[in-house]
């Protein structure tokens, strides 16, 4: 799956983008596009999904938070799910430091729900990842 991934990363990134935009509304493309990054991220072997290719797509869907507030349910568990197994492949700690904050930088919003759910991604990403950003947390310096 993940050749096939370098014809669709640019697409992706602007589909992503005109979500977060609100130039597109069509939840089923938005699923199926949420989905496959999910399923990309998660059986690379890490030779596709490198930081270079990661910093390019990790901003785009950090943006989906506030597409997802207005979103079913099983949109805002496809984007937990996805930004864990991006955080899986991520290597490099200016890049997971990057996400981390701008995941937090969600809970400055006016809207209740979409602080409740940047609250929620970054808690399953410490849950899943915490080793990863423990180094990235104020109680180690």
């Amino acid at each position: 799956m993940n050749p096939y991934m370098s014809f669709l990363l640019t697409p992706f990134v602007e589909t992503l983008k005109s979500y977060a935009t609100g130039a597109s509304d069509n939840q089923i493309l938005w699923d199926g596009v949420v989905e496959t990054l999910t399923k990309s991220f998660s059986c690379d072997d890490g030779a596709f999904w490198r930081d270079d290719r990661l910093r390019q797509i990790a901003s785009p869907l950090i943006h989906q938070i506030p597409v997802c507030i207005k979103s079913p349910t099983e949109s805002k568990s496809a984007l937990q799910n996805s930004l864990v197994a991006l955080m899986e492949c991520i290597t490099d700690d200016m890049l997971l430091k990057s996400i981390n904050l701008d995941i937090l930088m969600h809970t400055r919003s006016e809207d209740v729900r979409q602080r409740i759910l940047a609250l929620t991604c970054s808690t399953k990403l410490w849950h899943a990842h915490g080793g990863k950003l423990l180094g990235q947390s104020p109680i180690d310096r």
